[in-house]
């Protein structure tokens, strides 16, 4: 029905009744083409409560979360690495690399995500990259060895290379005007894992152990994947060039 309703907006229609049929043969392809255009062109075009509705808050939401799941692991096990990681896994004179691999992994993996999901589409990456995460974190937790577990870290940086491109992510789901305030609304809450995630890493192994750092990011993640999932369906790279959006 929203989509009936957006096509009715955007054709200049008073009454969703006068042209029903017409209204009703619309796609949800052309539906998603035509808010692709509103959203380049007039933000008022848009249906009633775009901007409120499940669709963009889940997708909000979603990538909020995986960007503080990301970087909470990476700076909380940054923290007990030598004074945790290291007394339970080791030994191993390639610890510093555990952390080295993400940092390297991920810039790597963004502009590979920029690229190629142009061609194949954001939502199969971003859910892509969410499987990778929890298998990476998977491996995390139930590492035996340093080796183990810096092949997790690979896995994991390679999957967050998806949550750094997340100014990207929010800013096509919203008009040019508005770009600024959705990457803003999706990155503040980034605070709690670059802010805080050593000190929660530390408190951890205090009362658990270090292994909780990937239980919780696991338990982040599953119900991140959903939300993107449900929710996340931003337009494809043809729409976006048509329109003027790239």
């Amino acid at each position: 029905m929203a989509d009936v309703a957006l096509a009715a907006n955007l054709s200049g229609e008073k009454s969703p009744h006068r042209h029903a049929s017409s209204l009703a043969s619309t796609s949800s392809d052309e539906a998603y083409r035509l808010r692709s255009e509103a959203l380049t062109t007039d933000a008022s075009k848009l249906e009633d409560g775009y901007f409120l509705s499940l669709r963009i808050i889940g997708s909000f939401l979603g990538t909020s979360i995986v960007v503080v799941a990301t970087y909470f692991q990476f700076q909380a096990l940054a923290a007990v690495l030598t004074s945790a990681v290291y007394p339970d896994i080791g030994p191993s004179t390639n610890v510093a690399l555990v952390s080295t691999v993400w940092s390297a992994a991920q810039p790597i993996a963004l502009p590979l995500f920029g690229r190629l999901s142009d061609r194949f589409g954001r939502r199969n990456f971003a859910l892509g990259s969410c499987a990778l995460s929890i298998i990476g974190g998977i491996v995390a937790a139930t590492a035996q060895s340093i080796e183990t577990l810096i092949a997790a870290e690979v896995i994991i940086g390679i999957a967050s290379g998806v949550p750094a491109a997340y100014p990207l992510l929010a800013s096509e789901l919203v008009s040019n005007k508005d770009k600024y305030i959705s990457t803003a609304l999706v990155v503040v809450p980034n605070v709690i894992a670059t802010g805080f995630g050593a000190y929660i890493g530390l408190a951890l192994v205090q009362v658990a152990n270090w292994r909780w750092i990937f239980y919780i990011y696991i338990i982040i993640m599953v119900p991140d994947t959903a939300l993107w999932f449900f929710f996340y369906h931003p337009p494809s790279q043809q729409e976006i060039q048509q329109n003027g959006r790239a």
